[in-house]
């Protein structure tokens, strides 16, 4: 796995994501939409169909989650991982906020790779842009979108993403 992945696995960024896919590919509202964080790492995802079976995608346990709970003791979800979080409130919104997230967060898990800002910090610096996306996508969600207006979301996410200033106190 990158650097990259690894991070987003550790934030549940990636599962996130995966939520908003899962309402974008398959129409599925978010309030049916559940995330189930399982402690033995095994269950990676599960598809309720309509006759009731349950399909499921297993995979080996790794120490990802434990080192992100580790990371946020004592907190736990849904405040643990804010990233989550962040990305279904992103997805409910609609609109250019999904391409903002996504932005922010390669921009902010860059910077903590780079060791300018400590892992908490991803979501902080995505939270920002959210916020400073609330005036910048001031148009109606149900609006068009063509793919300018996605590539100059997701410039103008990652110059947004870069204002952040870390806490001097909190060590690299």
């Amino acid at each position: 796995m990158g650097a990259k992945i690894t991070v987003d696995s550790a934030s549940l960024m990636n599962k996130g994501l995966e939520v908003i896919e899962a309402h974008e590919a398959f129409g599925v509202s978010y309030e049916n939409i559940k995330v189930l964080i399982h402690p033995q790492a095994i269950l990676h995802s599960a598809a309720e169909m309509q006759d009731g079976a349950v399909l499921a995608q297993l995979g080996l346990p790794d120490m990802k989650l434990p080192i992100a709970y580790a990371f946020t003791w004592p907190h736990r979800l849904p405040k643990t991982f804010e990233c989550l979080g962040l990305a279904f409130a992103a997805g409910q919104r609609g609109g250019l906020f999904p391409a903002a997230l996504s932005a922010a967060n390669e921009e902010a898990v860059s910077q903590f790779l780079e060791q300018k800002i400590h892992f908490t910090e991803i979501p902080k610096v995505v939270k920002l842009v959210l916020k400073l996306a609330e005036t910048e996508f001031a148009a109606s969600p149900t609006a068009p979108i063509s793919l300018e207006d996605v590539l100059q979301a997701d410039a103008w996410a990652r110059q947004a993403a870069k204002t952040f200033k870390p806490n001097p106190s909190l060590p690299l």
